[in-house]
């Protein structure tokens, strides 16, 4: 009869990935995040991708892991990823679990990102896609703001959620579900934020002409610019 420890099933499963190129995206070490108490552990994100979109080349797993932290529902949780890359030297891609990166930095996300159980938006942070629906409810139909939602997680989980991070993850994801299409993300500014007024202009840019959105215009304030979205103290007229 053998003992392994949690530490040997770790380095097992992960030597298993690299070994065979597993196309599973979420991989648990333990039990399920609502079980943490009772022995979970980690979570490994990894994209399901196979091939580069951009060339065609089959791609590669990073051996480098990278540690995150994921906000769920339950609380932050310690989580890890691979990133998978293009071989191809004039291509350059890199294909994380929600969205692909470019040599130049440039993040793009698709709406099949949605459809996974957890969103990422940089290598460092992700959350429970459940977790993010919840959110967007809260600040459109109650029209709670963001800081106050963050400050209601830290106080339930003991923890502090970075407000600004909430805030991109939210418009990445609403950006997503209203064009059904590529999103391109703007590189971060010196100050690490990405420039979110710059976000909405190229979502509004990209709806078809006859779409009710960009047909629509009342005395709204705020209307008639074509603001789509609104901060969490407002309320969502369109």
């Amino acid at each position: 009869i053998h003992t392994y420890t949690h530490t040997h099933i770790h380095t097992y499963i992960h030597t298993y990935i690299h070994k065979h190129k597993v196309r599973g995206q979420e991989f648990y070490l333990g039990q399920d995040p609502g079980d943490r108490d009772q022995g979970w552990d980690m979570v490994n994100l990894v994209t399901s991708e196979v091939v580069c979109n951009k060339c065609g080349t089959k791609l590669e797993t990073a051996n480098r892991e990278s540690t995150l932290t994921l906000y769920t529902t339950h609380g932050p949780v310690n989580a890890s990823s691979h990133h998978k890359k293009c071989p191809n030297k004039t291509c350059g891609m890199k294909f994380y679990y929600s969205y692909t990166m470019d040599m130049n930095g440039v993040k793009v996300f698709t709406p099949g990102s949605l459809s996974n159980k957890y969103f990422m938006t940089t290598s460092k942070i992700g959350y429970d896609t459940q977790f993010l629906r919840t959110t967007a409810d809260t600040i459109e139909t109650a029209a709670v703001s963001f800081t106050s939602i963050c400050e209601c997680y830290d106080t339930t989980h003991n923890t502090q959620i970075e407000r600004q991070r909430l805030e991109e993850a939210y418009f990445i994801q609403r950006s997503i579900l209203i064009t059904n299409a590529p999103t391109r993300v703007p590189e971060r500014d010196d100050n690490d934020r990405v420039d979110l007024e710059s976000l909405c202009k190229e979502v509004m840019e990209e709806l078809p002409k006859e779409d009710p959105y960009a047909r629509h215009a009342c005395t709204t304030d705020g209307c008639r610019e074509g603001f789509m979205m609104a901060d969490g103290i407002e309320k969502v007229c369109r």
